[in-house]
């Protein structure tokens, strides 16, 4: 059985790789599908059409599936 969730993380980079390698690390089952990783510049850039300050280029942002998996009891 699994279950599947939407997630939308806004971190630093390196934030988002020590995020990653907990989920790696977690005591079950966990898959990440679907990752789209954008950064933060390219989305204010889009939407306003302004280049954001020098600070906020190191913010990313991942949007992806998670899925995590559990066995019945006594299968």
């Amino acid at each position: 059985m699994s279950n599947n969730f939407s997630v939308q993380v806004q971190s630093s980079y390196h934030g988002m790789g020590s995020f990653f390698a907990k989920l790696a690390n977690f005591p079950f089952i966990v898959n990440i599908s679907d990752l789209e990783l954008k950064s933060e510049t390219a989305t204010l850039i889009q939407a306003t059409g302004e280049t954001p300050g020098k600070d906020d280029k190191k913010i990313v942002i991942a949007t992806f599936k998670l899925s995590t998996y559990n066995a019945k009891q006594g299968a």
